[in-house]
């Protein structure tokens, strides 16, 4: 009987306590309140910084594109080097020029008269009228012997000459009194140094 009521008594105890926790459990929960809602603020666009130095938009304007700075060309302009002086050069020597002898004759008859002027003794005078191919030639005995003859010349006279226009060359007959004979001699020329000499004598 005691069991009994042990047991019994145990079971109301143990209701009691669960009943005690539940109580305490259980909780009114508020009831939830209504969120009003929250109109965020306008936003301000802040420019990247690949936009640098474009303008900031406004709020209530129209985002219009921003307008690009374009840079001054700072490229520095190339400077072309002036060529290097070229050395001076030497102007050429002119060639000189052949000395004008105003005892010279300036024909073939002058020339023919004044070389047998200088028969036969002045031997330098002769040599001075003939071409360099005949003074390289000269036989010996001096310039006396192309005119091949004998005993002093006592007369000379040009019988005839001939000269063609704008040529280096000329022939001249003369008559010479030489021994107490007349003979007559072909002077040929040609011109050297803008002289004429005698080439031949025939």
């Amino acid at each position: 009987m005691k069991k009994l009521l042990f047991a019994f008594l145990l079971i109301v105890l143990l209701l009691s306590v669960t009943s005690c926790n539940l109580s305490q459990g259980t909780r009114t929960l508020p009831a939830p309140k209504t969120a009003s809602p929250t109109i965020p603020p306008l936003l301000t666009a802040t420019p990247s910084p690949a936009a640098a130095g474009s303008a900031t938009p406004k709020a209530g304007l129209t985002n219009s594109a921003p307008s690009k700075t374009v840079p001054a060309n700072t490229t520095p302009a190339k400077t072309t080097p002036s060529p290097a002086a070229s050395p001076t050069q030497p102007k050429p020597a002119a060639p000189p020029t052949a000395t004008v002898d105003p005892t010279y004759p300036d024909n073939p008859d002058g020339v023919a008269q004044a070389f047998v002027t200088g028969y036969p003794d002045n031997t330098a005078e002769m040599l001075r009228y003939l071409s360099s191919s005949l003074k390289a030639a000269l036989p010996s005995g001096a310039p006396a012997v192309l005119l091949k003859i004998q005993g002093d010349i006592n007369g000379f006279a040009i019988i005839s000459g001939s000269q063609a226009s704008n040529s280096s060359e000329a022939q001249v007959v003369a008559a010479m009194l030489a021994g107490g004979k007349q003979v007559q001699r072909t002077f040929l020329f040609i011109k050297e140094n803008n002289r004429w000499v005698i080439n031949r004598i025939d």
